[in-house]
């Protein structure tokens, strides 16, 4: 087991007890325990998984030379497909343009470094920073958990086997990822178009890289960068 695999589980675990304690902020809390459930779920499932030769791969070892050119792909992957989705409505997260997303980028770290200056809204920076790494982290375990499961009751049925039991049971989970969102956030088609294509391409890179690590710490930087731009 990785490593670095090995050190995601003890933080789901941390921000998850942190936030139904009350310790740090979160948006309501209702969303702390909901997102302390789901990454408890996910976290046990995966633990039981993870030495157990499991349909898809999530937690072999991989280098931070290699996860920092997959978090830059990823990342513009999921902002390629939610300027795309536009076409179908207005924007659902940020979509500044290609010439003004570094320009943004330097104006909200100014912003956040203008903040930190102030015990109270560090805190609140904080929060900000480790909330979303709670439901990045939760999400992703709970995707890559469920189809683990899907797939292996697919292939118990001997419907598939089981490199195509878990490309059929992804297609069901990011579906379900997605229909959930529509509670939480996302009210439009091109919202829930765009959460589909963006859920994917999260859970394809644990398919690729047999590591959950570059699609959390994707998911993560994504869900920041959505909270602080316009």
């Amino acid at each position: 087991m990785d490593a670095n695999f090995k050190l995601l589980l003890p933080a789901q675990l941390f921000v998850a007890v942190m936030y139904l304690l009350r310790f740090f902020k979160a948006p309501s809390f209702d969303a702390a325990v909901v997102f302390a459930i789901i990454s408890l779920s996910g976290m046990a499932i995966l633990l039981y998984l993870a030495d157990r030769n499991p349909p898809l791969k999530f937690a072999e070892p991989i280098t931070l030379r290699k996860v920092a050119p997959i978090i830059v792909g990823g990342f513009m992957a999921i902002y390629g497909i939610a300027r795309v989705s536009t076409v179908l409505g207005s924007p659902t997260t940020f979509l500044v343009s290609n010439t003004d997303l570094l320009p943004q980028l330097m104006s909200s770290y100014s912003k956040l470094v203008q903040a930190s200056q102030t015990s109270t809204q560090a805190g609140n920076a904080f929060d900000l920073v480790l909330w979303n790494f709670g439901v990045a982290s939760a999400e992703e375990s709970f995707k890559v958990a469920l189809t683990n499961l899907g797939a292996m009751w697919l292939i118990a049925k001997g419907w598939f086997q089981q490199k195509t039991g878990a490309y059929v049971s992804s297609f069901m989970v990011v579906g379900i990822w997605t229909f959930l969102h529509s509670f939480q956030s996302i009210t439009n088609i091109n919202g829930l178009l765009m959460a589909y294509c963006a859920g994917y391409i999260l859970l394809g890179m644990t398919f690729i890289f047999k590591s959950m690590i570059p699609a959390v710490i994707t998911h993560w930087l994504w869900n920041v960068m959505s909270s602080i731009l316009p």
